[in-house]
């Protein structure tokens, strides 16, 4: 399922990034788990995610303990998780795209058919 809100100033630079790596993201603000608790920044592949964090929402150190118990939980559920900060989206594209090519070839799950049935999948 896709969420409602719309990408950040941030999220809008990774998908921007994307574009000109030529990964076409499956879908932004993905809700997963049964009931929808966790949200994915940007799915790669229904098993490759992004998240892009950003200062307001990630710095401090009890958000960022509750993003990682957040992505563990997502990790549990077979979706790899790639992690990049605002400096990392602006200044390091390159690694960036060989690491996302990297992820999807690895970990990706296959036909588009068979990530279709599973985009919302995830517990």
């Amino acid at each position: 399922m896709i969420g409602a809100p719309h990408p950040s100033v941030l999220e809008s630079r990774a998908l921007r990034l994307l574009h000109r790596i030529g990964i076409k993201p499956l879908a932004v603000e993905v809700k997963v788990g049964g009931d929808g608790r966790y949200r994915i920044d940007i799915l790669l592949d229904p098993t490759v995610a992004m998240e892009v964090d950003g200062y307001t929402y990630h710095a401090a150190p009890e958000l960022k303990a509750e993003d990682e118990r957040r992505r563990n939980r997502i990790r549990m559920s077979g979706v790899f998780v790639l992690v990049y900060d605002w400096t990392e989206v602006l200044r390091d594209g390159r690694r960036i795209a060989s690491e996302c090519h990297e992820s999807i070839a690895k970990y990706g799950s296959g036909p588009a058919s068979a990530r279709a049935s599973r985009a919302t999948s995830v517990s």
